[in-house]
Formats: structure tokens, C-alpha cells, sequence
């Protein structure tokens, strides 16, 4: 700013200068020369008609004491007689010769005034030279020639021009002391507005600015301060609107992609995120980082770069900005899911993809068959069972064959006990799954428990010559827990042990304290179970073997129950198997529970 006033003032200076400078070498000259031009003419003409008045004959005497009279420092007179001699006269101007050119004595002798210039030196001032006639009765008696060196004019001419370029050097400085002083008048609230505006363009758009109302910059200032705070409010409700858009995706449970018109990601939410990227280990998270390869962040990426699944590219291209497409894929990785596809096209550009995750939904679909085909598979047996059976009885009835009609009864009679088991575990296992199983908290004795159980399946596993053994310390804490419930996890455990062990075997069950939870081993040293088949031991219906497990009438529920009602009771159930050494099924209840406890009618209802 400085800079420019600086520039601004001394180009006017300088124009300023030019311009005196011009009218002082044109007017002012021609000014001071017409001025002298007329004194010199003045003086020489005094001088002639002095000369005028007075005879020829006494012009040497009287004239010499005349000459003062009209004499000027400056300017020299001579008069001249008829004949061209010089007859007196004071000499300024240096001599060129005896005598001035004849031409101009004969042009004055002829009654002609002249002026001339005589330059004595090529780039000396000139001197000007003026000659008037002398008329004594009409008739030209001589002629006097006036001269004046023109060098003082020159001189003060020059001076001025001089005291010219003073004055501009002069008003140059006194340019560049204002352009100086000049912005520092206005610095401060210049630099406050600077400073306002500066924190404004990084985001401060709080600050205002502090200005008198007389002050020149006050409308720049309040306009500024309007524009933040307009800035301010646009910026507010955009931040409010993309908060709220952000966490509306950050807790949708479906994911959601953006893509631009050339199908590169410009927005994916972390449901999406989670579900095709899930979160790597800790070595692989470090080593990612010092690789400086971020796998989370896939914004610019092409869609087939991150997904690499080409129905996805089918879908965008049947999509549409007035029909959504939809289509289900498999995802294969860590986490395979199976996923509902739905696209969109923006008409602006771009496309909406929507990802629902089915794969609970399949998984229970698929549950879902599985458990009827399971269950009419259970059924049929015992049912066309006791439909031949009950079919067949008539007829052994009418021939008298009293064993063969003792027999077919206890066919139905067994088949119909199968099913009404069935059924009940089907009962039971649903009003666990629906939540509708309520726990009557009471303090109960584990060895006494244990006993308990043993007392049902003694009979039983003596005449199979199987050894019922506990190793149930009488200082464990009292179990508070359902007591239905816990007895019929330690039952179908020990039937399950019973049933399946081969004869002479020996069952054992153990109890312990593992911080707040009772643990219950139940093992057996029977033939044990194939690794293949522990993960899916608790699934209803699963059987090792399903030709031995029916024989031994087995539902296929009893470890299905097993698993719900130790999580109903707040733990959890385990097994662990090895071949030719037997199965131990383990049980995590916790000690203490602060349920409320329902009346034992409540509990009886529901269990059925």
C-alpha cells in the first residue's frame, strides 16, 4: 500500500513538474523576453528623441551628459550620425568588429527600426540589439543602437528552473513521508480488520469486528461481519443436517455404499465396513500402518477393487433412477454372509447401494426346514409303529395268540411313551427359545443333588454293570438356581452317559468352584465321540449315530435342552471328547443369582 500511494503521489509530482517545467521554458521566456524586448526598445527610442531635440553639432558635448538620464545598467546606447559613424555610447555588449553590421545602420539610417539577436558564442546567451532612426525636421540626422546582454535573463531562468527541481525533490520526499505516514494512519483498524477476516477464513466464525460508527472502514467491517455470520449459519445447519445424516449410517444395521457416476466409493458406512472388512489383528493392524496401506479407507476405489464381485457390476447397470434392483449374493472371507442387494441410480449421477444382511435369516429358514423335516422324520417312526402295530393287535386278538398281543401292546405302548417324550422335549425346548421360562431361584445342596440323580439311573446302570461315581466335595457353596432346571441338565447327562457307555463302564461326576460359577464335569469312559461331530453335538436332532440313538429311544433334544437351560441359568455348556477314552460334558452355572422367584405353580405351568 506504500508502495502504490508513493507511485500515486510522485506521478502527479513529476506530471505536477513537467508541466511547470513546460510553462516556465514557454510562457515565463517569452514573458521575461518581451519585457526586456520592450525596454530595449523604449530605452533606444528615448535615447533618439533625446538626440532629436539637441543640434548635431552639440551632440558630443550635451548628449554625453544627457546619456545617464536614459542609461540602464543593463543596456548600452550609441548614437550614430547620418554618415554611419559612431558618435557616443556606453558599450555592454563586447565589440565584433569597429562598427555593427552595416546592413542594420542603413536599414535604421533608412528610417527602419530592427531588433536582432548577436550571438557571441554558440552557447553563450545572445545579446539583443535594437536600432532607431533620429528625425530632426522629418529628416534622418543618424540612428542610435540600444544593446542588452540577455545572459541575466538565462541566468534567472535557470535558477528557477533549478528551484523548480528543488521543489520537486523536495515534494518527491514529502510524497514518500506521506505515503509512509499515510497507510499508518489507518494501520490499526486496517490490521484489526486483517486480523477479523484472517480468523474468519480459518473457521472463527464467532469473532466480530469492533469499529466507531464514524470510523471509515465501519461499513466494510459490518459488512464482513454479516457475511460471517450468515457464513456462520449456513455452515451450522449443514454441520446439524450432516451429523445427523452421519449418525443415522453410523447406526444403521444395514450397510450403505455411494458411488459416483464411474462407480468409484465415495461413502460407506461401518455396518457395511464391518461386514466385508472386519477388523484385522493387531500384528496385521501395525503392520498395515507401517506400510502406510489403510485397508479401512476405500473412498476413491473402484467398486469391483474392493467387492471383486461381478454380479455387482450387473446389478448398476440394470439400475435405474425410477426402479430399484435387487439381488442376493454370497460374500466369502473371514465372516461369510449372504447379502440383499438394492441399487439405485441418482439422476444427477451416481448410484445408492443398500446391503441387508440375510444371512441370520437364511440360517433360520434353513433352521427352520431342517427342524420339520427333523421332526416329521422323528415322528413317522414311532407312529407307523403303533399304526401297525394297533392295525395288527385285532387279529392276533381274534386268533388267541395271547403273546403276540402282549407284544404288539408293548410296541405301541413304547412308540407312544417315544412320542409323548418327543413331544414334551419339543414343548420344553420352546419355552426355553421363547423366553417364557421362568427360573425359581432357591438354595440348593450339590452333593445332595447328585445324589439325587444318581437315585434315578442306579437301577438302570447296575444291571448294565456301569459305575455311577461323584467326586462332589460337601464344602462347595450352596447353588442358588432353579432346581428343575438343574436337575434336568445333570438327567439328560447321565442318561446320555448311561444310555450310550458300553457295558462296565464307569460315569463319573465331579464338582468345583472356578471363581463365581460351579463347574459340573460329567465324563464317561466310553468309546468317546469323533472330532467332527462336537461342534454340532447341542443342534436338536443331531445324532452320532442315529440307528444306535433311536434304538436306545433317544428325541435327539436332550442335549439341545441341555445348552439352553444352562444359558437360561446364566452359564454355559461345553464337551470335549477323545477317542477310546470317553466324553466329558461340562456345565458353568453361576453360585448366585438375583432373579425374582415365580410360585411353583408359575414354574410347573411352565414346564408343562
Amino acid at each position: 500500500m506504500r508502495t502504490k500511494l508513493f507511485l500515486v503521489f510522485a506521478s502527479l509530482i513529476l506530471i505536477s513538474g513537467a508541466i511547470a517545467s513546460r510553462f516556465l521554458n514557454n510562457t515565463v521566456r517569452q514573458t521575461a523576453q518581451g519585457n526586456v524586448d520592450r525596454a530595449l526598445r523604449l530605452s533606444a527610442r528615448t535615447f533618439a528623441h533625446l538626440a532629436a531635440s539637441i543640434p548635431q553639432e552639440r551632440w558630443q558635448n550635451e548628449l554625453s551628459q544627457q546619456l545617464g538620464s536614459v542609461d540602464r545598467e543593463d543596456i548600452s546606447l550609441s548614437l550614430y550620425e547620418a554618415k554611419g559613424q559612431r558618435v557616443l555610447g556606453t558599450e555592454v555588449m563586447p565589440p565584433t568588429g569597429n562598427e555593427p553590421p552595416s546592413n542594420e545602420v542603413k536599414q535604421a539610417l533608412a528610417g527602419k527600426e530592427s531588433f536582432s539577436r548577436v550571438y557571441l558564442l554558440p552557447e553563450a546567451a545572445p545579446f539583443l540589439v535594437a536600432f532607431v532612426p533620429v528625425l530632426q525636421k522629418n529628416e534622418i540626422v543618424g540612428a542610435v543602437r540600444a544593446s542588452i546582454n540577455h545572459a541575466p535573463t538565462e541566468h534567472a531562468l535557470e535558477s528557477a528552473r533549478q528551484d523548480l527541481l528543488v521543489a520537486i525533490v523536495f515534494l518527491l520526499a514529502f510524497a514518500a513521508g506521506g505515503a509512509w505516514m499515510g497507510p499508518r494512519l489507518f494501520s490499526g483498524a486496517i490490521t484489526d480488520l486483517l486480523s477479523t477476516a484472517s480468523r474468519m477464513a480459518n473457521g472463527d466464525l464467532q469473532i466480530r469486528s469492533v469499529f466507531h460508527p464514524r470510523d471509515p472502514l465501519a461499513p466494510l467491517a459490518k459488512s464482513l461481519d454479516l457475511l460471517a455470520s450468515n457464513l456462520a449459519k449456513s455452515l451450522e445447519a449443514l454441520k446439524s443436517e450432516r451429523d445427523l445424516v452421519g449418525r443415522i449410517l453410523e447406526r444403521m444395521e444395514e450397510g450403505v455404499l455411494v458411488l459416483t457416476a464411474d462407480r468409484h466409493i465415495t461413502l460407506i458406512n461401518p455396518a457395511l465396513r464391518d461386514v466385508l472388512m472386519p477388523k484385522p489383528s493387531l500384528n496385521a493392524a501395525t503392520s498395515s500402518s507401517r506400510s502406510g496401506d489403510d485397508v479401512f479407507d476405500v473412498r476413491g476405489r473402484t467398486l469391483m477393487e474392493v467387492f471383486r464381485h461381478a454380479e455387482l457390476s450387473g446389478l448398476l447397470d440394470r439400475s435405474s433412477d425410477h426402479e430399484r434392483v435387487k439381488l442376493e449374493i454370497e460374500v466369502q472371507g473371514l465372516r461369510p454372509r449372504r447379502l440383499m442387494v438394492t441399487s439405485t441410480r441418482f439422476r444427477e449421477g451416481g448410484y445408492l447401494v443398500v446391503f441387508v444382511d440375510v444371512t441370520e435369516i437364511r440360517r433360520l429358514e434353513s433352521l427352520r426346514r431342517d427342524f420339520v423335516a427333523n421332526v416329521s422324520h422323528e415322528l413317522r417312526t414311532p407312529v407307523a409303529s403303533i399304526r401297525s402295530a394297533s392295525e395288527t393287535l385285532p387279529l392276533t386278538i381274534r386268533g388267541g395268540d395271547e403273546a403276540a398281543s402282549l407284544r404288539f401292546v408293548d410296541i405301541i405302548e413304547r412308540n407312544a411313551d417315544r412320542l409323548q417324550s418327543l413331544v414334551e422335549d419339543l414343548l420344553d425346548l420352546s419355552k426355553i427359545e421363547a423366553k417364557e421360562y421362568r427360573l425359581a431361584i432357591e438354595g440348593l445342596s450339590v452333593p445332595r443333588l447328585v445324589a439325587h440323580i444318581f437315585g434315578l439311573f442306579r437301577d438302570r446302570a447296575e444291571r448294565r454293570k456301569i459305575s455311577l461315581e461323584a467326586d462332589v466335595p460337601g464344602t462347595l457353596p450352596i447353588l442358588h438356581t432353579d432346581r428343575r432346571a438343574i436337575e434336568t441338565v445333570l438327567s439328560n447327562l447321565v442318561d446320555n452317559a448311561v444310555k450310550y457307555c458300553p457295558d462296565g463302564a464307569t460315569v463319573r461326576v465331579t464338582g468345583s468352584v472356578e471363581k463365581d460359577r460351579l463347574r459340573i464335569d460329567v465324563k464317561d469312559s466310553g468309546l468317546g465321540i469323533e472330532k467332527q461331530h462336537l461342534p454340532r453335538l447341542f443342534e436338536r436332532f443331531y445324532r452320532v449315530d442315529e440307528g444306535r440313538s433311536r434304538a436306545k429311544g433317544g428325541t435327539g433334544l436332550g442335549l439341545s435342552i441341555v445348552k439352553h437351560l444352562a444359558e437360561a441359568m446364566g452359564g454355559s455348556a461345553s464337551v470335549s471328547s477323545t477317542m477310546g477314552t470317553g466324553t466329558t460334558f461340562t456345565v458353568r452355572i453361576p453360585l448366585s443369582r438375583t432373579d425374582a422367584k415365580p410360585s411353583p405353580t408359575a414354574m410347573e405351568d411352565s414346564l408343562g
